[in-house]
């Protein structure tokens, strides 16, 4: 593993310093979030892979194990201090193998579970695949979005029929699904997502700048938020409760905001062939006017909730919110808007960057308050 010296920059922002990795500004704290809470610094980072393509997900196991799921290879990669990588399964339809991975992430107990689009969910421990579980066919298409408590598996859906093409307007069914039991569960209904539907291209992407239902799991439950509120909120048995909420100003969306919504979007996609049809698709998209305030939610193994704030075309710099299971926000991060945060404990982030030549590169970030030990945890979270 390589280790990377940071040219970090110290800026004060009003009472408060923070420090940011991978860029070069800071941006003021916006108004309506009040009093600025503790910074997080970035203390230390280390490039731990390269020439990636199409990861699907990545996390990092209490023993310090990071298992990256990358679609091109149809495998898992585990990276451990001091060993050789290790690469579980490959591409194909029989034990240990992998038709098309699609969603990776780590459950309280330390099991790793990874979705593959062929209708099945793999249970990962240490460094081989445990067990195989069917998905019911009710989950057909569904998404897997986290692992809560006690190993439950959360997933959304969208409709089975789609009323035809154009801009559509899809709610999202959340359903948890206990794998030992084989128990579904139908926990509520989200706004879902503004889809556009090309006839042109055969194919559907969410309508750019449109309405967005965000959604999340993991150790402290199942979080939602909607794009264009600042506001998380938390599923309960009697329905959602609010864990965190702030006025915001709208925001309109300029031509550059649409040119470089267009071209991190197109950076996401696994392949060139998938890039081709996302660029012909977003041309023939309506765009929505309003930018969104929220484009990014995560659970952290800890059990903070992680809100990422769109940044506009002019923002080098991507707000990464950090708010306790007590609703109260905590920490704020800022780090270089290329970024692509896969993966968040107590005192690490693990993200992709992409290359010059248009692979990627993981990244970890030890993150802490200024003066800090390194392999301290956060504090309040």
């Amino acid at each position: 593993m390589k280790r990377l010296r940071l040219a970090e920059l110290s800026v004060a922002v009003g009472t408060a310093t923070c420090v940011v990795v991978l860029s070069s500004a800071c941006r003021s704290p916006e108004p309506e979030l009040g009093r600025v809470p503790a910074e997080l610094f970035v203390l230390q980072s280390t490039r731990l892979s390269g020439d990636l393509a199409g990861v699907v997900g990545v996390v990092r196991t209490s023993s310090g194990a990071v298992v990256i799921a990358e679609q091109r290879t149809a495998s898992l990669l585990v990276l451990r201090s001091g060993r050789e990588p290790i690469t579980i399964g490959r591409a194909g339809d029989g034990p240990g193998e992998f038709r098309l991975l699609h969603r990776l992430y780590l459950c309280p107990s330390d099991l790793v579970v990874v979705q593959d689009y062929a209708g099945k969910v793999h249970v990962v421990r240490d460094t081989s695949v445990v067990r195989t579980v069917p998905l019911p066919r009710r989950l057909d298409a569904a998404e897997l979005v986290g692992c809560g408590l006690d190993d439950v598996l959360t997933f959304v859906k969208m409709p089975v029929r789609i009323p035809g093409t154009g801009l559509q307007s899809l709610p999202l069914t959340v359903i948890e699904f206990d794998t030992e039991s084989g128990r579904l569960d139908e926990i509520g209904t989200l706004r879902g997502i503004e889809m556009f539907i090309s006839e042109r291209f055969s194919a559907f992407y969410e309508r750019p700048f449109g309405t967005l239902s965000l959604i999340a799991s993991g150790p402290s439950g199942t979080i939602t938020a909607e794009s264009h509120r600042l506001e998380l909120q938390r599923f309960t048995r009697s329905g959602t409760e609010v864990v965190y909420s702030s006025p915001t100003q709208p925001r309109t969306a300029t031509r550059s905001d649409r040119s470089r919504y267009t071209r991190e979007r197109i950076a996401e996609e696994p392949d060139s062939a998938s890039r081709i049809t996302l660029r012909g698709v977003l041309e023939e998209s309506p765009w929505g006017e309003r930018l969104p305030e929220v484009d990014r939610l995560m659970v952290s193994q800890s059990g903070a909730f992680w809100l990422r704030r769109a940044p506009s075309a002019k923002d080098s710099l991507a707000e990464w919110l950090v708010i306790n299971d007590q609703s109260e926000l905590v920490h704020r991060i800022l780090l270089d808007r290329s970024l692509r945060v896969k993966f968040a404990d107590a005192t690490r982030i693990l993200a992709l960057r992409e290359t010059a030549d248009g692979f990627d590169e993981l990244l970890e970030l030890v993150v802490g308050v200024e003066g800090s030990d390194v392999a301290g945890s956060l504090p309040r979270q």
